[in-house]
């Protein structure tokens, strides 16, 4: 029997592909085993998303390569869908972000031609700029044992200037609303009690059809088993009336979202090309939190964009901290070639990015704090996930990690915790 290990590099939706790989190639008889184990086949999921993922997905195809030599490497995800010729010594196989059912027959191709001592090498990128249709990718588990996602939506068609994922993932295009019920209960009846909704962007799920994001949350609502449903990142547009109108009675909803801002400065999202003010994220901000007593809201900023002065890293500063995050995931600016943002001539220099990323850090973690202070003597459920050493260590609905002690097996159950202490950003939970 052949093994096989995944590595996977950046989002969400590549997690989510790695698990649909893990169970097609686990289906056909190949066994997994962990990243560190020796493997006769090494899949690299790579990521695209700055300067410092395509550099991780090379060293993780090159340190794949050394490993064993003798095994086959396989390079997918955005990364290989634009950089292709830049992987080729290094990946026998190379698929990019499309056509990944193909790859047993790739595989099978491979050690095939091995057996005869010929030479096999295939690249299979196709241009999904031109794909109208969603891949249906299903799972009925996950080596998460507790929580799962559904990719319910793939592709962009923002094209903010800085961003290369248009290119890589092509056109949005949405998932059938009955595939996703249809995996939700297959995943509920497995025993997994809360579900992530992800994509590249789920706010346009459903765009030119019947459904929306709202409908889809609607419908998982009704599955009994399942106690909570997660959003991954969303767009501040998605907060409209009809949208809180159809989430309002939906208690099943975490009240956490993770609603991506870039910048404090209207200035610069213009020149981001992103679609909303800096007034109209923050009325969608205080929507959400008028409407869910305990939100949690996080964000990713980026800093260093080409023209950001002084005056405009604070305008984002202090935005920021009027919003109140629960955390921030700080992106010093990466040029990506093909973006209009690498053509922008005004480039702020590294040490900039630098000491501005680590100002935005350090609010993070003091903003992470004082959210979590809130909660100190208050019950609050979790969703227990892991052991570690001699504690549990679970998230409640609006995402704050706890960790606790007991004598009684918690793993995937929701316990009522009462909060007794902060260690940086973590909570400290009483069983």
């Amino acid at each position: 029997m052949k093994t096989f290990t995944v590595i996977t590099l950046g989002c969400k939706v590549n997690y989510y592909d790695s698990e649909v790989v893990i169970k097609l190639l686990s289906d056909a008889g190949y066994k997994f085993v962990n990243s560190g184990e020796l493997a006769d086949i090494y899949i690299i999921n790579t990521c695209s998303v700055t300067n410092l993922s395509d550099r991780k997905s090379r060293q993780m195809l090159h340190r794949a390569r050394k490993k064993n030599k003798n095994a086959l490497i396989i390079a997918m995800g955005c990364y290989a869908q634009v950089s292709a010729t830049k992987i080729s010594s290094n990946a026998d196989i190379i698929i990019g972000t499309n056509n990944r059912k193909d790859i047993l027959t790739l595989i099978e191709k491979f050690f095939e031609q091995k057996s005869f001592r010929q030479q096999f090498h295939e690249t299979k990128i196709f241009d999904v700029r031109n794909e109208n249709i969603f891949e249906e990718m299903q799972i009925s588990a996950s080596n998460n044992r507790v929580r799962s996602f559904i990719k319910i939506q793939d592709g962009c068609d923002e094209f903010c200037s800085y961003c290369i994922i248009p290119y890589t993932r092509g056109k949005s295009r949405s998932r059938n609303f009955y595939k996703i019920f249809e995996q939700a209960q297959e995943l509920c009846a497995n025993g997994f009690k809360e579900i992530v909704l992800t994509g590249i962007n789920i706010s346009a799920y459903g765009e030119n059809s019947d459904f929306d994001l709202g409908d889809v949350i609607e419908k998982l609502h009704s599955i009994e088993s399942l106690k909570r449903i997660r959003l991954s990142s969303i767009e501040p547009n998605l907060i409209n009336d009809e949208f809180l109108a159809k989430i309002k009675f939906l208690p099943k909803l975490c009240p956490h979202f993770h609603m991506s801002l870039q910048s404090g400065s209207d200035k610069i999202l213009r020149a981001m090309n992103r679609k909303y003010t800096t007034q109209e994220y923050f009325i969608a901000a205080e929507k959400l939190k008028k409407m869910f007593k305990n939100v949690s809201l996080t964000t990713d900023v980026i800093v260093g964009f080409p023209g950001e002065t002084d005056k405009d890293f604070l305008d984002t500063y202090n935005f920021v901290e009027e919003i109140g995050f629960s955390k921030i995931h700080v992106f010093p600016f990466s040029s990506r070639i093909n973006t209009r943002a690498d053509n922008f001539t005004n480039k702020i220099d590294g040490l900039t990015k630098k000491v501005r990323s680590a100002k935005l850090i350090s609010l993070s973690k003091k903003l992470s704090t004082k959210y979590i202070k809130k909660f100190l003597t208050q019950n609050l459920s979790v969703l227990v996930e892991k052991k570690l050493n001699d504690e549990y260590v679970g998230y409640t609905d609006n995402y704050i990690k706890v960790s606790l002690k007991s004598d009684c097996n918690l793993i995937n159950q929701i316990v009522d915790v009462t909060i007794i202490d902060i260690d940086k950003d973590e909570a400290i939970g009483k069983f």
